[in-house]
């Protein structure tokens, strides 16, 4: 379970991790559609319990589907670790 999903479950998402960085683009859809994208990165805190998943990234699409990756120790993991293809079910 990932630090957003165990904080989410026990209702301190909001009060806790922090949205570190925006960006708002286009993605091409599987079946080649061009749909806004917002691609948020959030940050749990220096004091989070373990270091390793201080990090996460979640994606919304125009049309309300969204994607996410596991947490990390840094933002560069976790952008690489999207899971994009979610975008597309």
């Amino acid at each position: 379970m990932s630090a957003r999903e165990i904080m989410q479950t026990q209702g301190k998402l909001e009060s806790i991790a922090e949205e570190i960085h925006r960006f708002k683009g286009f993605r091409t859809n599987k079946n080649d559609e061009t749909l806004k994208v917002k691609v948020s990165t959030f940050d749990v805190g220096e004091d989070c319990t373990n270091p390793d998943l201080r990090y996460y990234c979640e994606i919304r699409q125009e049309d309300g589907k969204t994607a996410s990756g596991n947490s990390a120790d840094s933002v560069d993991s976790v952008l690489v670790n999207v899971n994009w293809y979610d975008l597309d079910n």
